[in-house]
């Protein structure tokens, strides 16, 4: 496997984790820093989610901590 693909795989996986959470979409791109694709949408909305990133950036680093002992949750 190229090494040029782990980003991307690691945001699949990321995004794939943090939706079976329940996490809003939009909140999730904001989380992985991607621009939001509704031309319109961005234009008009200029929140940065902060309040928000940081309960999904939490559970993401439980998750995280909790793999790296070797066990993967969905709670």
């Amino acid at each position: 496997m190229n090494t040029n693909q782990w980003p991307v795989l690691l945001d699949h996986f990321t995004s794939t984790a943090l939706h079976k959470q329940g996490f809003d979409s939009l909140l999730i791109e904001a989380c992985l820093s991607h621009a939001d694709q509704n031309e319109l949408r961005a234009s008009y909305n200029r929140s940065d989610y902060l309040k928000q990133r940081k309960e999904v950036m939490s559970w993401w680093s439980a998750y995280i901590e909790k793999a790296a002992q070797g066990s993967f949750f969905y709670n």
